[in-house]
């Protein structure tokens, strides 16, 4: 089963003990986060990136998920 990016990259952020709160901070909204993870919105390619590099992971962990 595939996921679209936001389900990719709660899985990863949940795995790693992120709470919301604390990966959105400084970033973007926790409602914002919340709504990309749901599918509801898009991020930026900026946001998307520095969220990425919280998480200390490769781009392509969560596009392997999508697959």
């Amino acid at each position: 089963m595939g996921y679209n990016i936001g389900q990719s990259f709660r899985l990863i952020r949940e795995g790693r003990g992120y709470s919301l709160k604390k990966m959105s901070q400084n970033i973007v909204s926790f409602s914002c986060l919340s709504k990309f993870e749901k599918g509801d919105s898009d991020i930026s390619l900026d946001s998307f990136i520095k969220l990425v590099d919280r998480l200390n992971i490769d781009v392509e962990e969560i596009f392997f998920l999508m697959t």
